[in-house]
């Protein structure tokens, strides 16, 4: 595995990747990496002959008041779980690298980006698709690898992929889950013992709203606040969104369509912000 720092080297490898033939997978992280982000590596490996994984917390995902700070780092984990898996290229760059000095150019998807997250995280998937349009740009990837968990960022991607015709596919893996259902995050390790333990309900609501549509129940603000109920038993817990919204748009339904509904929601639970979602 090489292991870089600069984006000056990572632009000579991807030319030399570009001459080559070679196809190349792309899996951006902001680190403290865990069985979710290596899910996405393997299958990088399965589908291409080079896996780049990019480690870099980007500040401008994150608002004035947010955990910019206080994102779990780890660095040397990172590097021996990259080593393990068979990674070809870890890169840690770093905010001069990706951001110079003077930078004022910025991407902004206009209407994925408006509902569900980006509505209190307004400058959230903005910075998204500014960091990623950069990394792109380095990498030159054939293939990026995303995570179900982070379903409207998934769509927001594809979607400034199609519009601006980048020769690059997004491969949207499945959420993986810790034993009691909470989805993979990196901001979980910040969780108190008392947290993490009510984080559990997460998952439990949206099992229940899964299980009153297979008993035939469609209307959408009825299951949306059976999810409510479950959620705030937990005195921990503050819910942001409950959204049943359609898979493809974000638009939000009055009632469930098969095979076009996905359920997302948001809570705090202290100062950590998870979010987490179903397909239907």
């Amino acid at each position: 595995m090489q292991k870089l720092n600069s984006s000056k080297e990572i632009k000579e490898l991807s030319s030399k990747w570009q001459n080559s033939g070679q196809k190349v997978g792309f899996v951006p992280t902001m680190g403290n990496l865990h069985k979710g982000h290596l899910s996405l590596i393997e299958e990088a490996k399965l589908q291409c002959d080079l896996v780049v994984v990019s480690i870099f917390v980007n500040p401008e995902q994150f608002g004035p008041n947010e955990d910019f700070k206080e994102y779990p780092r780890n660095e040397a984990s990172d590097n021996q779980l990259c080593q393990q898996a068979g990674v070809d290229v870890l890169w840690f760059p770093t905010e001069e690298q990706i951001y110079p000095q003077g930078f004022s150019t910025y991407a902004q998807e206009e209407d994925l980006s408006r509902c569900l997250c980006g509505k209190s995280r307004h400058d959230h998937f903005r910075g998204v698709c500014t960091v990623l349009t950069i990394l792109f740009n380095l990498i030159r990837p054939h293939k990026v690898f995303l995570g179900q968990k982070d379903a409207q960022q998934t769509l927001i991607v594809k979607k400034m992929i199609k519009d601006w015709h980048l020769p690059l596919e997004a491969v949207v893996c499945p959420s993986i889950r810790e034993s009691d259902g909470l989805a993979m995050s990196s901001r979980n390790a910040n969780l108190s013992r008392e947290q993490r333990a009510q984080s559990a309900v997460i998952y439990q609501s949206l099992t229940a709203a899964k299980e009153l549509i297979q008993e035939g129940k469609t209307d959408a603000s009825r299951i949306a606040g059976e999810i409510n109920h479950i959620l705030t038993k937990k005195r921990l817990l503050r819910v942001i969104y409950i959204e049943i919204v359609s898979k493809k748009t974000l638009k939000p339904l009055k009632n469930i369509e098969t095979g076009n509904t996905l359920i997302a929601l948001a809570v705090w639970l202290g100062s950590i912000r998870l979010i987490d979602n179903i397909e239907v």
